[in-house]
């Protein structure tokens, strides 16, 4: 009886372990064909604007948002409140305050605070990390600075507008911090004007130094960017507003 008793305990505890080495197998070959996630391009969609982030390159390779009349006009203004941090929703993790001490750069908005001037809390979010990158004073607070305010103003003339904006981004770029934030040469912008079912642009390439030209002398085309970027950007034939990549 106990000789039975143990052949069937024996049996059972063999199907135990080919059950359980089944199952690890399967688990091994469903992981050989699970893709990683592409950390060069982790895209973000926030309330306010949606971004693809390059962990390579510790910034966007692209930063999306649309502005109407309403986002800029408004009685009751959002406060800017300098609270920049770090984005917990970049899987990667993305760079720090601590990048930017003492580099010489500023943290530069790609989406302006100042496009979110009637919502509070998605202006808060325009000064999360993955919405920077390294900019030189001059540039940023100069020539950039400008070309924003002027983005803004063409809302007066239009329904919406759809802008697109970034460094341009490569290999062998300088870098600041213990995160290797690339500083770009470049930056472009991509401005579609919506009106009255009709679509006009405006794309720039400006360089990330202190100009005293205007930013239209750095008026180019759209498929000009493409070509430094290796992105290409929505026609607005389309459904989608997400540019792909190359």
């Amino acid at each position: 009886m106990h000789m039975i008793d143990l052949k069937i305990k024996k049996s059972n505890m063999n199907n135990l372990n080919l059950k359980i080495l089944t199952f690890f197998i399967c688990i091994f070959s469903i992981s050989a064909y699970i893709q990683p996630n592409d950390l060069n391009n982790q895209t973000v969609h926030r309330n306010g604007f949606s971004l693809s982030y390059n962990e390579k390159h510790e910034q966007p390779n692209w930063v999306f948002y649309k502005i109407l009349p309403s986002d800029i006009k408004c009685i009751v203004k959002a406060k800017r409140k300098n609270k920049f941090k770090p984005d917990i929703d970049i899987e990667s993790g993305s760079a720090g305050l601590i990048d930017y001490y003492k580099s010489g750069f500023d943290r530069g908005h790609l989406k302006p605070s100042a496009d979110e001037s009637c919502n509070q809390d998605q202006m808060n979010e325009t000064f999360l990390m993955s919405n920077m990158s390294p900019q030189s004073p001059g540039f940023n607070r100069g020539i950039w600075k400008s070309l924003e305010s002027h983005v803004r103003g063409l809302i007066k003339s239009s329904d919406s507008l759809y802008v697109y904006t970034a460094g341009v981004l490569f290999d062998g770029l300088p870098t600041i911090g213990m995160n290797k934030v690339s500083v770009p040469e470049k930056y472009y912008k991509i401005i579609y004007k919506f009106k009255d079912g009709n679509i006009s642009t405006e794309s720039y390439v400006i360089p990330n130094s202190k100009s005293k030209y205007s930013f239209d002398k750095y008026k180019t085309t759209i498929l000009e960017i493409e070509d430094m970027t290796n992105i290409i950007f929505p026609k607005y034939t389309l459904s989608s507003y997400l540019p792909l990549n190359r």
